[in-house]
Order: structure tokens, then sequence, then C-alpha cells
């Protein structure tokens, strides 16, 4: 069976909320296939895009939740685990600052 890119983000979803109590996270599911998930915990903003054409990227964003729309991100992969480890490096960077 085949896992689309919903179903991934879906289930990424409620493993972020349930692995970092306090954040919220909401996805974008967009008729092209694309996917915008954005996260939020600990006042900070984090956001995960995918597209078929330019594969995924992720980026904390530090200013307005219109920084999203600048033309590239810090972080691209063309693979969902990298994209993942990628974020989940990020959410807990952000926990231990939190408990500092």
């Amino acid at each position: 069976m085949t896992i689309t890119q919903d179903q991934r983000f879906k289930v990424l979803a409620n493993r972020i909320e349930k692995e970092f109590p306090g954040s919220t996270v909401s996805a974008t599911f967009f008729p092209s296939q694309a996917v915008s998930l954005e996260i939020r915990f600990e006042n900070r903003f984090f956001i995960i895009d995918y597209s078929s054409s330019l594969g995924y990227g992720v980026d904390e964003l530090k200013g307005s939740k219109d920084e999203a729309f600048n033309s590239g991100y810090t972080y691209c992969y063309t693979d969902f685990d990298e994209t993942v480890n990628s974020l989940y490096k990020l959410l807990n960077n952000c926990l231990y600052q939190a408990k500092l």
C-alpha cells in the first residue's frame, strides 16, 4: 500500500503534538499535492513545505508568518525521513533552550 504525502504529514502532525506537549500543528493540503505544515512551539514557529517539483523545505521563521514566502529554506531535502529528522533537531533544540 502506498502512503500519500497527506497521510505522512497527518501522522507527523499527530506525532509532534504528542511528543512536544504544548505544540500546535496545522497542515494545509493543496490540490497540487503540495503540503505546508506549521508548528508553533515554545513561542517559536517552524515550517515544513513540500511540493513534488522542489521536494521538502524546513525552516524556522523568526519574523512574521509572511517570512514563509521568502525564496528559500534553510534546509532542503528530497527524502521525507531526512526532513523529519531535521525538524526534530530544531524542536529538540527549542525544548533544550526552554529548559535553560
